[in-house]
């Protein structure tokens, strides 16, 4: 399941990253920090959950 959550992720941040760079934009720039945000909360919260343990 975080495999594939992690695989959305990063597809996700590829993809706006393209369109950033390809067509750059206020909505491109937002979703890929936006984006971005979310794949390093996820980072920083899977890490908390695995250190208490």
């Amino acid at each position: 399941m975080m495999t594939l959550g992690l695989l959305v992720l990063k597809t996700t941040f590829f993809y706006f990253g393209m369109h950033s760079a390809a067509a750059p934009s206020t909505t491109n720039t937002v979703m890929l920090v936006v984006t971005l945000i979310l794949f390093f909360g996820t980072l920083i919260f899977f890490m908390w959950k695995k250190r208490s343990k």
